[in-house]
């Protein structure tokens, strides 16, 4: 079996020595190639360069060990191509990556092609229509993201539908610049009649394919992108708020201007398959819970919202956790009842008056914060897509997640 790789070379150097049956252990796993090893012991690399790289590098490369190490070179992928290989691997840059899958597909090659598929979408439609052509032909893209093994059982967990439906996703990938190679022609990255398109072309489009991956395709796109840092011809920020036929809405953030390099992927899932989750009122709540955590907001309907009759309610060893606000739990009643010894614990980050210096600073069972619950970068991050997310539905006529009840809208208004 003969594996052809035609790729780009720029900067400085780096050559890696492969293990043969490694990598072609590598190719059957992934399910691209139906080989069965067991019947062949030999496995020959082809590599072709592009013309384009400066002459002292092709002075480097083709020197009297790389010419006896077993691989044939070639210094453009026409004269590769005319080898007699099976498969081809496609390491170009964007401009021509499309022409090279074509090309291989063309002679009857499996095709490997890193991402991105091209510069733009038309040349991507050029691949799909050659490709419908070969139904015999293997075409696969780099996105590897999707074996990573951590992707793979998030996959497997949301097709199970054990932890819920998807909700919602929220995406950030980013690094800190969109240069990250040197020595000549390494900026060709930044140059949009090589590159087609920036960091999200380059790195966000990994983020895509797994949002994709998990929800399938999107209906609505909104999006900005800029490149008010590094000022290249190419983007270096990629926002991206989009929709799918259900509603569903994904958030992406694509930057090379993260300095701290991030991958995050949050899914929002509906939790009552897992919890078998019950509506029922507050009186049953309060006697059968064995924790209760209160997430409301301060009105007339929800002022003493939990005083000694309540706590009478409760289960002697529950729990009480208010992160809501001061006034929702009457405060005496609570040390009164907590100094009796009822309740196993009671935490507690909003006072009536603050910051609070009352008697609950007394029973060891009080966990007691200053209003700082949501000072996490986690959480203020959530808090600001939440409410973007919310706005962007009201924009267009989208059904709102966490509209306000009409009586508890009117409710905020009046005097307590």
């Amino acid at each position: 079996m003969a594996v052809g790789e035609p790729w780009y070379a720029c900067g400085e150097f780096v050559t890696t020595a492969l293990d043969k049956n490694d990598y072609i252990d590598r190719l059957i796993k992934l399910d691209w190639l139906n080989f069965d090893k067991s019947k062949s012991n030999t496995v020959r690399l082809l590599s072709g360069l592009y013309w384009g790289v400066p002459k002292w590098q092709k002075d480097f490369y083709f020197n009297d060990d790389s010419e006896n190490d077993g691989i044939k070179y070639f210094q453009d992928y026409n004269s590769l191509l005319g080898q007699d290989i099976d498969a081809l691997f496609v390491c170009m840059t964007n401009d021509i990556a499309a022409e090279v899958t074509i090309a291989g597909l063309e002679n009857g090659l499996h095709v490997f092609c890193e991402k991105p598929p091209g510069q733009n979408v038309e040349q991507i439609k050029d691949v799909i229509k050659v490709e419908k052509k070969c139904p015999g032909l293997k075409l696969k893209y780099g996105f590897n993201h999707r074996y990573h093994d951590s992707v793979k059982d998030a996959l497997s967990i949301l097709n199970s539908g054990e932890l819920g439906k998807v909700m919602d996703l929220n995406a950030v990938y980013g690094k800190s610049k969109v240069i990250t190679a040197t020595g000549p022609n390494a900026d060709w990255r930044s140059k949009r009649e090589i590159a087609g398109g920036g960091v999200l072309l380059d790195q966000g489009i990994h983020m895509l394919d797994m949002m994709r991956m998990f929800v399938g395709n999107f209906e609505t796109v909104h999006s900005v992108v800029t490149n008010n840092y590094w000022k290249h011809d190419v983007e270096d920020n990629a926002y991206a708020i989009m929709r799918d036929s259900n509603g569903r809405i994904a958030m992406l953030h694509s930057s090379a201007t993260q300095w701290q390099h991030r991958f995050s992927l949050d899914i929002s899932l509906s939790l009552d398959r897992l919890f078998k989750l019950e509506w029922v009122d507050k009186n049953t709540i309060y006697k059968e819970s064995d924790i209760i955590s209160l997430h409301v907001p301060l009105t007339k309907l929800t002022k003493n919202m939990i005083t000694k009759k309540q706590l009478e309610m409760m289960k002697s060893d529950a729990m009480i956790i208010n992160t809501s606000r001061g006034g929702v739990v009457n405060e005496v009643d609570l040390y009164n009842s907590m100094k009796k010894g009822h309740l196993a614990g009671v935490a507690i980050d909003s006072f009536e008056q603050e910051p609070y210096d009352g008697p609950l600073r007394e029973i060891d069972r009080c966990l007691l914060t200053a209003h700082m619950s949501s000072m996490s970068i986690d959480c203020r991050i959530r808090m600001e897509v939440e409410a973007t997310e919310e706005v962007v539905r009201f924009i267009n006529n989208i059904p709102l997640k966490g509209e306000v009840p009409k009586e508890v809208y009117i409710a905020q208004k009046e005097d307590m």
